[in-house]
């Protein structure tokens, strides 16, 4: 199996949170631009309906709802997921180098992962509306970019020490 240093192991594991964040980000966006299209048909509740209904227009309410999705996503990732990851990094970093991949994360961690995705693929068979699914997505996604940046901000800091986290 493939080992590797502190920063290498730091750096993969910022990368998967960008992916991840990316396309949840993505899809989520699209999930709330595709509302716009059948908003007049749609019969529940619908975020970008409210929205537009208050704020004068399906543009103004789309761009209050990417807004407020993008802040809750900003403060998730600032307070909750950035510490997080700092945590991951110093376990990380507990090992004697070169760590063995298997180690980027703990049991623990990789049950949350499942469940987090088997939450994310549940949300299918709910009835919320798309633009609903799309703010969740779009939070999480923001959220899981915001946390990557702490985990690069470490692995390409010219002293990467344990006393910086």
């Amino acid at each position: 199996m493939w080992k590797a240093n502190h920063r290498v192991l730091i750096f993969i594991s910022g990368l998967l949170w960008l992916i991840i964040g990316i396309f949840l980000l993505s899809f989520g966006i699209y999930l709330v631009m595709e509302t716009l299209r059948g908003i007049s048909e749609e019969s529940r509740f619908s975020l970008v309906k409210q929205f537009s209904r208050i704020f004068g227009g399906q543009d103004n309410g789309v761009a209050i709802l990417l807004g407020l999705a993008l802040f809750i996503g900003y403060l998730k990732g600032r307070y909750v997921l950035s510490r997080s990851a700092k945590r991951q990094i110093k376990r990380i970093l507990s090992f004697p180098p070169p760590v063995h991949i298997k180690y980027i994360y703990g049991l623990g961690y990789y049950l949350l992962i499942a469940l987090m995705i088997g939450i994310g693929i549940s949300f299918r068979f709910f009835p919320f509306a798309q633009d609903i699914r799309g703010t969740v997505d779009i939070a999480i996604g923001s959220a899981l970019l915001s946390g990557a940046l702490t985990y690069f901000r470490f692995a390409l800091s010219k002293e990467s020490r344990m006393e910086k986290i």
